[in-house]
């Protein structure tokens, strides 16, 4: 995975995007930041949530069950327009979910997991 695009991703985030980067020793699929935020709010989905004292960003993971159990729902749509480059990130997939981010309700989560 590439820190500086999945960085990039985050900032450049419109709130209700879901940046997923799969992780090759584990299968599991991680969030970051608003990404990693807005999974951790769907009801039902198992999750993982801590703080990346490496990206100093939330971070959530799911598994890839979780992943297809999700894009099969009508909770999220798979967008791959959005995807700059998929292989700087390595695997990586963009979901676009209908209930967008909320600011304050980001930092009070974000400040939860530090």
């Amino acid at each position: 995975m590439n820190p500086d695009q999945i960085t990039l991703n985050e900032v450049l985030n419109s709130g209700s995007d879901v940046h997923l980067y799969c992780d090759d020793l584990t299968g599991m699929w991680t969030a970051y930041g608003i990404s990693a935020y807005l999974l951790s709010r769907i009801e039902g989905l198992p999750h993982i949530a801590s703080f990346s004292g490496r990206m100093q960003m939330p971070c959530v993971c799911i598994t890839d069950r979780s992943l297809r159990s999700l894009t099969a729902s009508s909770l999220a749509g798979e967008d791959t327009s959005g995807l700059a480059d998929p292989d700087a990130a390595g695997p990586h997939r963009l979901l676009r979910l209908d209930t967008p981010s909320d600011e304050e309700g980001y930092i009070v989560w974000t400040a939860s997991l530090k």
